[in-house]
């Protein structure tokens, strides 16, 4: 934990849903920006400190000087009209919006830019969770290759349910990188969507 701006141990073990968030951290800073940038850290932190300090060990997936990256990016055409009428809620998402607090109507969304997990929150209870990675995986591996014009015209959607709540996602960009070695392994960069939703009970 932190404590007055530094990390000191607790003893405590750390779920597996706080470790996964973490891995997804450091890999991040790891490829994109390196340690250094993680406050709290000693200036000299390596992935092989993971342990001393989390309490677990860390695998670097950094790509070598040898290994040839792919980039992608995909830009989808601006709604003109957006039919919400299935839906209680709109709400906008963005690399520099990951968060909603409805106060109003109770309700906290968080995307974890990191992870791709979006999840819902009513009344402090958790009722959705799903990584948006596997929705995103998959339009990518169907239109890899194709140009702007080729998909421009698309509308990408995402929908889904459970008994708590009913939800439309419609992007509006995305774009990342991936190994040649490794092509379904998307690192996702940036994104933006739209999310609707509507509670049941």
């Amino acid at each position: 934990m932190i404590s007055g701006g530094t990390i000191i141990e607790t003893g405590a073990e750390i779920s597996e849903d706080d470790q996964r968030e973490l891995e997804s951290i450091l890999r991040y800073f790891d490829y994109s920006h390196g340690f250094s940038d993680l406050k709290y850290l000693p200036a000299d932190f390596t992935g092989n400190d993971t342990e001393k300090y989390f309490g677990f060990s860390y695998i670097s997936y950094r790509r070598s000087i040898n290994q040839e990256i792919h980039y992608f990016d995909y830009y989808f055409k601006d709604l003109t009209k957006l039919i919400v009428r299935d839906y209680d809620y709109l709400y906008c998402f963005s690399d520099y919006n990951d968060e909603v607090r409805d106060a109003e109507n109770n309700l906290k969304i968080k995307f974890n830019k990191f992870t791709m997990e979006f999840k819902i929150l009513y009344n402090e209870t958790e009722i959705y969770r799903k990584s948006l990675l596997p929705v995103l995986a998959e339009f990518h591996k169907e239109n890899k290759g194709l140009s702007y014009e080729d998909y421009y015209e698309k509308e990408f959607t995402f929908t889904d349910e459970n008994d708590n709540t009913s939800l439309k996602i419609i992007f509006k960009y995305f774009s990342g990188n991936y190994e040649k070695e490794n092509p379904d392994d998307l690192n996702i960069r940036s994104i933006s969507f739209i999310a609707l939703i509507r509670l049941k009970n």
